[in-house]
């Protein structure tokens, strides 16, 4: 079993709400009082849903933990790609994990199974969410069949809480 480690992220970029970005990585999943104030949310544009990860100095993630909205409810479909020197000078994005956020009772773990080198990362969503209750009553299997998965027609992407790992 591989041993995880985290690593310190310098800043996060997104294309808006760019004061909000401090509560990713304050430590802190809920605001004054108990009211969840404390995430960062896109402003419902899907081109506008996605965060840029720059780290302390270049490592190969090989887990990001999310904290999203609607953990137990809701599952967003991202792509995450390091984002690594071209030949040419520029930079390149390189895929590295791709799918829906797992429904869980905390936080959700992206693990990337062939990390890249990379001292930045972005995470973007690529459609709309969808939403089911994941947890409804263990006990009542019958009518759990009948909750379905529908899409929530929501492009809005909504976390409190990034934390990044590497192997040790």
């Amino acid at each position: 079993v591989a041993t995880l480690k985290v690593v310190p992220i310098r800043n996060i970029e997104a294309a808006c709400n760019q004061d909000k970005l401090h509560y990713l990585t304050d430590g802190i999943e809920d605001g004054p009082t108990n009211t969840l104030h404390s995430k960062w949310s896109s402003d419902g544009l899907l081109d506008n849903a996605w965060l840029k990860i720059n780290l302390v100095r270049p490592a190969a993630l090989a887990q990001i933990d999310l904290r999203v909205d609607g953990f137990r409810t809701t599952s967003y479909p991202l792509q995450v790609f390091a984002i690594v020197p071209a030949s040419d000078g520029t930079t390149e994005r390189v895929l590295v994990w791709e799918g829906y956020t797992p429904k869980c009772l905390g936080n959700c773990y992206l693990n990337i199974p062939k990390p890249v080198v990379a001292q930045s990362y972005e995470l973007r969503m690529v459609g709309e969410a969808t939403v089911k209750e994941a947890f409804a009553s263990m006990t009542e299997l019958a009518a759990k069949k009948n909750l379905s998965t529908k899409p929530s027609k929501s492009t809005t992407l909504s976390v409190s809480e990034i934390e990044v790992k590497v192997r040790k």
